[in-house]
């Protein structure tokens, strides 16, 4: 996609009027595709686009024409969005498996609430150790 249109992304950080309706139509295909591909449900996708959509909206003053595109800076915020929201599921599969474990455990032990918070904590520095091409 070539970025010869007019940059968009600094009059969204300044709030200008329209422009976050114009955000939606030139990087919504975009971020839908991403969302869709990395959600498991239509409606899990929905509520990722609008997650993302604000989060751009928001990040959108750091922006730098010098370091790169507005697809690509609008495809990193959609990116870590949904590593974000993937996160949450995890945990919360995490969560309801250790309380379904803990109902019909009546040994279960606070060391059990350790070690996932133990094995999260990992998980979450292997992703950021990573290297991102």
């Amino acid at each position: 996609m070539s970025e010869t249109r007019e940059p968009l992304l600094p009059r969204l950080a300044l709030g200008e009027a329209r422009t976050s309706r114009a955000a939606i139509e030139r990087f919504g295909p975009l971020v839908w595709s991403l969302a869709r591909r990395h959600t498991r449900t239509r409606d899990e996708a929905e509520d990722a686009v609008q997650e993302i959509f604000v989060d751009l909206i928001e990040s959108a003053g750091r922006f730098d024409p010098t370091r790169g595109t507005e697809g690509g800076f609008v495809a990193m915020i959609a990116r870590r969005k949904l590593i974000d929201l993937a996160r949450r599921r995890r945990v919360r599969s995490i969560e309801s498996t250790t309380e379904g474990k803990r109902g019909s455990d009546p040994g279960a032990t606070p060391l059990d609430d350790q070690a996932v918070a133990r094995a999260m904590r990992l998980d979450e520095s292997l992703d950021a150790n990573r290297v991102v091409r």
